[in-house]
């Protein structure tokens, strides 16, 4: 699964860049699932968990760390929240979504 990704000119004007900008990781679950045998009619419920962490590694600092956000110069900033982060025991927060999506059908298996 390709991990989603905010970095849209639109996703920054909107906010959503830097609230969420990266899924870092994500887990599907089937839950609720029952099948009916006599009716071959089945019924779930998947729910999807992302997950979004506002930590730096070593990376970030290469590929932001001289941006220019209309007029603010972000890579002071960049440095000084990995120092946080890597030098002075700063946890990033982690942000979690979660996404209910109930299926049903018919199948003509046995």
């Amino acid at each position: 699964m390709k991990l989603l990704n905010f970095s849209s000119f639109w996703d920054k004007v909107s906010g959503l860049g830097i609230t969420i900008h990266q899924v870092w990781s994500a887990k599907a679950e089937i839950l609720d699932y029952s099948y009916n045998k006599c009716t071959k009619m089945w019924n779930g419920k998947l729910k999807y968990t992302f997950y979004d962490h506002f930590g730096l590694d070593w990376d970030d600092i290469v590929k932001h760390g001289g941006d220019r956000i209309p007029q603010y110069h972000t890579g002071d900033f960049f440095k000084a929240w990995y120092i946080l982060q890597h030098y002075r025991s700063a946890r990033p927060f982690i942000t979690e979504m979660e996404r209910n999506v109930t299926l049903s059908g018919n199948s003509d298996r046995d």
